[in-house]
């Protein structure tokens, strides 16, 4: 047999790039090909090192530089940008309604693709408002998805305590709102009055306190530190992501929703919470409440769904979403859950 050869030395001509090459064939290129499952593939790769994948039926070699294992019938690998934010939460009904919190909100980081290969992209939906006269807690906010990445959904907006989540849900009880995620959001607010609750965390604050039965608290504010992201794709609310949803009362003023998305709560009349804005992770506004021989609640607001947003240098590449070119970047929007195929 031939002397075995480094595959970074052969051209593509001498590979033969197809997917139905057997060990035979890449053997007869002068190439020692063992054989490997995928899950036995070695451990210590070297740069170009190749073998037979019998999971998948095809020759692969390695890519040191993204450390991929890479299909003769692929390209080189590329670097993606990816942002990721999960479903916001939903509001509560009750005299005192938190405000549901923000999904998680993960900022840009860099991941290498191998061209023609599909990732599925999981967009996370928005947790359902609580029904009218309840007393009972909002929805959690569903996870986004994409490669190994994870950005969970907003904690639901408390009739009692608000949920844990990519940020927390405002509470109703004291001492505290229910906590955040570090890196996806913030924590949210309490009520400090039976008649009020605390807002939603969002990804660029906590939610609002209350420490009266005056005004219940604010949804936390989102974030904008991808504005330029939000303008070439049309996305976000103000070139915001991932406000928190405003507490909601009874007898008192309401709490705001968080920039960035987050529904208002109403306070002093029968109005359901405001919903948070699809794809922006925004929390769902806590209940209205009034009293009509008793006193009666509406129904929570429901959580905005998530969104994923990719993009790499230069003209497109990948399909997969809604695309953009801005700025000398290629950008991929996914609003619902579909595959980016590199």
């Amino acid at each position: 047999m031939t002397k075995a050869r480094n595959l970074s030395a052969l051209s593509t001509v001498e590979v033969g790039a197809t997917t139905d090459q057997t060990k035979a064939d890449i053997e007869a290129l002068g190439i020692d090909a063992p054989s490997w499952a995928t899950a036995g593939r070695p451990s210590s790769p070297t740069a170009g090192q190749t073998g037979f994948n019998t999971t998948l039926s095809s020759p692969e070699w390695y890519d040191s530089v993204s450390g991929l294992w890479v299909e003769y019938a692929r390209s080189t690998p590329y670097q993606i940008a990816v942002m990721i934010i999960g479903g916001g939460a939903g509001g509560a009904s009750q005299i005192g309604a938190g405000g549901g919190g923000a999904g998680g909100y993960l900022n840009p980081s860099n991941h290498y693709v191998a061209g023609s290969q599909g990732y599925a992209v999981v967009i996370g939906s928005g947790g359902a408002g609580a029904p009218t006269n309840s007393s009972q807690s909002g929805g959690q906010g569903g996870n986004s998805t994409f490669m190994t990445l994870t950005a969970l959904g907003g904690g639901y907006g408390g009739a009692t305590t608000g949920g844990v989540g990519g940020s927390g849900g405002g509470s109703r009880a004291q001492p505290s709102g229910a906590a955040g995620t570090a890196g996806q959001g913030n924590a949210g607010g309490y009520g400090g009055g039976s008649w009020i609750a605390g807002g939603g965390g969002g990804k660029g604050g906590v939610g609002g306190n209350t420490t009266a039965n005056t005004t219940s608290g604010y949804g936390g504010a989102g974030s904008n530190a991808e504005s330029t992201w939000a303008s070439a794709t049309s996305s976000g609310s103000g070139g915001y992501y991932a406000g928190g949803g405003g507490g909601g009362a009874y007898n008192a003023t309401h709490g705001v929703g968080g920039v960035g998305g987050g529904g208002r709560g109403y306070g002093g009349s029968l109005t359901n919470g405001q919903a948070g804005t699809a794809n922006t992770g925004g929390g769902g506004g806590g209940s209205g409440a009034t009293y009509n021989g008793a006193v009666t609640f509406a129904a929570g607001g429901a959580g905005g769904s998530g969104i994923m947003i990719l993009r790499y240098s230069g003209s497109q590449r990948g399909t997969g979403g809604s695309v953009y070119s801005s700025g000398g970047y290629t950008y991929h929007k996914f609003t619902s859950s579909g595959t980016y195929t590199a």
